[in-house]
């Protein structure tokens, strides 16, 4: 009887008896769309040079049981990898895996190390800009920030406000405002950020609230 396992991140096993799949994991069957998911393949009594492994949604690339899975869909929601086996030149398909497609998680925004709250305005116009990433993920992933926009508060009055400012860097004119003009317990407000991440979609980032110390 052909036993075959594969673990994806290391936590997923996939138990195939006589082509019926029973899957167990420490966390959920996934793969995240625009990453490369790894993936582990053993099939007993087999060499790994025999294993073959394909899918119907996306790719998959490696060799000698050690694989990655990738795919950029954006409307898939499931993929079905398939694993075989090689005898003889002919591949003899042992079973069919369904795992589910995710979104990477939305990533966090910083400006200057911090996610909002108090920050002197030296530290905020040398942090140059905002900083979106995934924090304790399994993966360090690239988000890019495409533009936002700002506006400066005095209590109830708006100091400055500017709208779609591209890419994620400060301005040279904002910071030469912020330097010039304004001071402790103002605040400013960075809102609707936009980024793009591994999948290629945007997302609109939490917005980031700052109080000059």
């Amino acid at each position: 009887m052909k036993i075959l396992y594969a673990s994806l991140f290391s936590l997923l096993t996939l138990y195939l008896y006589s082509q019926t799949a029973t899957v167990t994991a420490d966390k959920m069957n996934v793969f995240y769309k625009g990453v490369d998911n790894p993936m582990t393949v053993v099939v007993e009594n087999y060499a790994c040079k025999d294993i073959v492994v394909k899918t119907d949604v996306g790719e998959i690339k490696g060799d000698g049981c050690h694989y990655y899975y990738h795919t950029k869909d954006s409307t898939a929601s499931n993929a079905k990898v398939y694993v075989g086996v090689l005898t003889n030149s002919v591949i003899n398909w042992i079973d069919t895996i369904n795992v589910r497609l995710k979104l990477v998680p939305d990533p966090t925004t910083r400006i200057g190390g911090v996610y909002g709250g108090l920050l002197p305005k030296g530290t905020l116009c040398a942090a140059g800009g905002i900083i979106a990433g995934t924090d304790d993920w399994d993966y360090d992933v690239y988000f890019a920030i495409k533009y936002y926009s700002i506006k400066i508060f005095r209590n109830d009055s708006v100091l400055l406000k500017s709208v779609n400012i591209q890419g994620p860097r400060f301005q040279d004119d904002l910071i030469k405002f912020i330097h010039e003009n304004c001071k402790a317990n103002d605040d400013l407000l960075f809102y609707n950020i936009i980024a793009t991440g591994p999948d290629g979609l945007k997302r609109k980032l939490k917005e980031v609230r700052i109080k000059l110390e």
